[in-house]
């Protein structure tokens, strides 16, 4: 006797379980938002070289530090390649790009007709954040925008940093950058298209712009009450309580 295959049940969640997963991916945004507005702020300091000069290892990760002998000179914007700045942009792109199938399951869950298709279809912004978010899951872009977005070289402002000392290992993609003044470097990603012969500007404000089209379908499904006592999403979903809370 043959036996029956059995059927795995399904299991369905319920519409608050969905909101609390949305809930859960916005924080995520906003941590995400946060570590890529933060200019890095952390240097070792080479004991044995004298005041004056580059003597402050900017430290873009915790690896240990080579000793190098690179190029010395003033220098007020560097542009390196950085593969774990690019990670974690194109990682907020696919975090502001998934939540449209969570907002489409949770429409479905509790009834309602939010148009989110024909969102994203008057959206440039949600769809230039498609082809980044599917370049880093897929290797590929679908290029739903219709103008190839890539992402710059990563722009570190050393204006402020005095005569700077820097190496980079085409190779290895490895990097090292001594300062004299150790003080906060800021950094910008710029999406380019068009084959790089334009830039739409800087990737981070690009993506939040997207993520800022979810707004009121989020206030729609009633996601983040105005009374939440998150205050991060409240703010976030609903600007003028931040005045009332002040």
């Amino acid at each position: 006797m043959k036996k029956r295959k059995q059927r795995r049940a399904v299991v369905r969640e319920t519409s608050e379980q969905i909101a609390n997963g949305i809930r859960i991916e916005l924080r995520s945004i906003i941590r995400q938002w946060d570590s890529l507005r933060r200019p890095f702020n952390s240097f070792r300091t080479l004991a044995h070289r004298p005041e004056g000069e580059p003597r402050y290892y900017v430290l873009f990760d915790n690896n240990p530090r080579r000793r190098i002998r690179g190029l010395k000179a003033k220098i007020k914007e560097i542009k390196l390649p950085d593969e774990r700045i690019h990670d974690e942009i194109l990682h907020l792109a696919q975090s502001v790009w998934h939540l449209k199938d969570r907002l489409n399951q949770l429409a479905k869950a509790k009834k309602k007709e939010v148009g989110i298709e024909a969102l994203v279809n008057q959206s440039v912004h949600l769809q230039v954040c498609s082809d980044l978010a599917n370049e880093k899951k897929h290797g590929r872009t679908e290029n739903r925008s219709g103008v190839s977005p890539k992402l710059s070289l990563v722009k570190f402002n050393t204006s402020m940093n005095g005569t700077l000392e820097f190496f980079y290992d085409g190779v290895s993609k490895e990097k090292e950058l001594l300062v004299t003044n150790p003080v906060p470097i800021p950094y910008t990603v710029d999406i380019l298209i068009n084959d790089g012969k334009e830039s739409l500007g800087d990737a981070v404000e690009y993506i939040c712009k997207a993520f800022d089209c979810w707004l009121p379908t989020i206030r729609q499904l009633d996601i983040v009450k105005k009374d939440d006592s998150e205050r991060k999403l409240v703010e976030l979903l609903y600007p003028s309580q931040k005045e009332t809370s002040d």
